[in-house]
């Protein structure tokens, strides 16, 4: 009997440090979850110091990656048609470097259309298009 009590003993043991072990793993996977997701402000200051490009998606931060030459080819000639085809209108075409503010997610499109814009900011929160 004294066997058979001791080993329920134990099975109780470890089942509470099982269930105390689970709680914690699911704490850190929290924090872990939540600690990648920024706010929109803290994405721009950020983004201020950074070499390299990033967007600003759900929360999360996706590194801007090079183009290939077919890409740049294909967004080079959408970026000229439209440059020409506005000429004389208060639009005007804007690469890949500025980027656009959609909600708080951030994009660097390969070509945006804007208009009438007078704010000097490095990103914009109204487009026409946006490729």
């Amino acid at each position: 009997n004294e066997d058979v009590l001791e080993y329920l003993a134990k099975q109780e043991a470890a089942k509470k440090t099982a269930a105390s072990l689970t709680s914690n793993l699911e704490d850190c996977i929290m924090q872990a979850l939540q600690s990648r997701f920024i706010s929109p402000e803290q994405y721009l200051e950020d983004e201020k110091t950074r070499t390299i490009k990033h967007e600003l998606v759900g929360g999360e931060i996706y590194a801007m990656s090079g183009a290939h030459l077919k890409h740049n080819l294909i967004s080079g000639n959408v970026f000229l048609k439209m440059g020409n085809h506005l000429e004389g209108s208060p639009c005007y075409p804007l690469g890949s470097d500025m980027k656009v503010r959609v909600d708080d997610n951030f994009y660097y499109p390969d070509v945006m259309v804007v208009c009438n814009q007078t704010d000097d900011d490095y990103y914009l929160s109204l487009i026409i298009i946006s490729l």
